[in-house]
């Protein structure tokens, strides 16, 4: 994609248009599902590795 873009670039920039078929608000849950998964790998490991 470099040499591409280096070869022939665009000769104006993309922008993408946000058609609002999709929320994307943040959910609500990221931060305890985020940490639970980490501690869950933690204990994986610690578990497998005794």
């Amino acid at each position: 994609m470099w040499v591409i873009g280096r070869v022939k670039p665009r000769s104006t920039d993309f922008v993408l248009d946000y058609t609002k078929q999709v929320d994307i608000s943040p959910w609500h849950y990221v931060l305890p599902v985020g940490l639970a998964i980490c501690v869950l790998v933690v204990f994986v490991y610690v578990y497998f590795a005794q």
